[in-house]
């Protein structure tokens, strides 16, 4: 198999990758381009302290983030505050797009073994999306069997 074939399908690869910090990204710069998600912010599955695992505290204010192969943001945190950011062309067929192809993605995949991890207090305001293939997904929140319980 060819590098294209690996690219086409394959979703690591991020710019911000963090797991349980505080993160602020404040700063009016551009997120573009990111093999895998330009932010991912997640709690830490690994940690055997449950009090340990949530993801606390992301601020995203004032940035442009475009053409993330999968998402633009993926989030699984408590208290996030996503405003005045422009998405633009994450997850399109131009840049070979892998599931789920989102602007934002709150994506608790852990949430039936690990419930505390879901996303608490999330907030958006003031953002704009442009030619995504979805503005914003939530994984698991669509099964049948789940129980609306993801975001």
């Amino acid at each position: 198999r060819g590098l294209g074939d690996v690219y086409k399908r394959h979703e690591n690869g991020g710019i911000f990758f963090v797991v349980k910090l505080v993160l602020i990204l404040n700063s009016g710069i551009t997120l573009e381009y990111a093999f895998g998600d330009c932010i991912s912010y997640t709690a830490d599955y690994s940690n055997e302290n449950i009090r340990n695992r949530v993801a606390n505290d992301l601020l995203i204010d004032n940035l442009k983030i475009r053409y993330a192969r999968r998402n633009g943001v993926t989030v699984a945190a408590t208290n996030v505050i996503v405003q005045n950011t422009f998405f633009e062309g994450c997850g399109t067929s131009s840049i070979h797009g892998t599931a789920p192809k989102s602007a934002i993605d709150f994506e608790p995949d852990e949430i039936r073994w690990f419930p505390e991890i879901g996303n608490v207090n999330v907030q958006m305001r003031y953002c704009r999306f442009i030619n995504n293939i979805h503005d914003i997904s939530s994984t698991f929140n669509n099964l049948y069997d789940y129980g609306k319980i993801a975001t």
